[in-house]
């Protein structure tokens, strides 16, 4: 490790002991805030100073002079690889503030049209036609709100994915995972990008939009929520069959806890508060009839599928 260009700092620890360490090491005590992988850490992203380093690099990359010698073809290409490469990590993190969106697309609004010519160039469409997709008739350009949304939802998908790692087991044990996100409760000091997330979900209904777009393709029933989950039809049980939901001693189960294997074959095993009339009793073989089309695969782990997309990954 090289010392000379490293520095030490401390959350909750004085400055002396601060400055102590650091003559120890012989380097420079770190000043808050201070910039990992080209995120600002330590300053308030609900401010606009904090946008104020990416507009600076946008428009050092959208130049006056690119806009007047670039042909439309070029300018387009340059916005694309602009506003997908320099705002990344924070759009990845934060949610980025509306007049931040503004003056991005006012920017690259300028830059299009023929920013730096001479006179005032003609809008020859809405912006809005304009990120729409070349299939759809627009030119492909990235939407801000649109792209900062996809990619924390990228998080929740994540989250809620097969994929493991020590980022995911802090997240789970600390939040308790992606399905908290739609809870209304608050959770005591929570970081500034939880915050965002849960507030994304209501704010863009991600409880219908994922719901509609994904499935859960069902292996062992470790991960699916019997009741809760959308693993079978369009439609969760509990709203498909409510007063089951209802009557269930364990509404918060998985699918494996919900029965058991015997011989390979899959016997579902319900528990009621109450005993059942005859006539639900009908009604749970009906049940039981809808369940078994997707029954759990013992070698298999359960997964998200994105049913938009052919590759079914969001």
């Amino acid at each position: 490790m090289n010392f000379l260009k490293s520095s030490i700092g401390g959350v909750g620890v004085g400055a002396f002991y601060i400055q102590g360490f650091a003559a120890i090491l012989n380097c420079e005590v770190m000043k808050v805030p201070f910039k990992y992988l080209g995120l600002s850490i330590g300053r308030c992203h609900k401010r606009g100073a904090f946008w104020d380093g990416v507009m600076a690099r946008i428009k050092s990359r959208l130049g006056r002079w690119k806009g007047r010698n670039l042909s439309m073809a070029k300018r387009i290409c340059l916005i694309k690889s602009v506003i997908s490469t320099i705002p990344l990590f924070y759009m990845t993190m934060f949610i980025i503030l509306v007049i931040v969106i503004k003056k991005m697309v006012s920017i690259q609004r300028k830059f299009l049209w023929g920013w730096g010519s001479e006179g005032r160039k003609i809008t020859w469409v809405s912006w809005e036609n304009v990120c729409e997709s070349r299939e759809s008739g627009g030119l492909g350009v990235v939407n801000i709100k649109d792209f900062n949304s996809a990619l924390l939802g990228k998080w929740v998908w994540r989250l809620g994915s097969n994929e493991v790692g020590l980022w995911k087991e802090v997240v789970e044990s600390k939040y308790g995972g992606w399905r908290n996100l739609k809870e209304d409760r608050c959770i005591y000091n929570a970081s500034i990008w939880w915050k965002g997330l849960k507030s994304l979900w209501k704010l863009e209904k991600w409880g219908n939009n994922f719901g509609d777009c994904s499935k859960w393709e069902v292996g062992n029933g470790k991960s699916i929520k019997f009741w809760e989950d959308r693993w079978v039809g369009d439609e969760s049980l509990m709203f498909k069959f409510p007063r089951f939901f209802s009557l269930s001693v364990e509404k918060n189960a998985s699918l494996n806890r919900c029965g058991s294997w015997t011989n390979g074959v899959r016997e579902w095993s319900l528990v009621w508060r109450i005993s059942l009339f005859d006539w639900e009793k009908v009604q749970v073989r009906q049940l039981l009839e809808v369940v078994h089309v997707s029954c759990p695969v013992m070698e298999k782990v359960d997964r998200w599928v994105w049913k938009v997309d052919k590759l079914q990954q969001f």
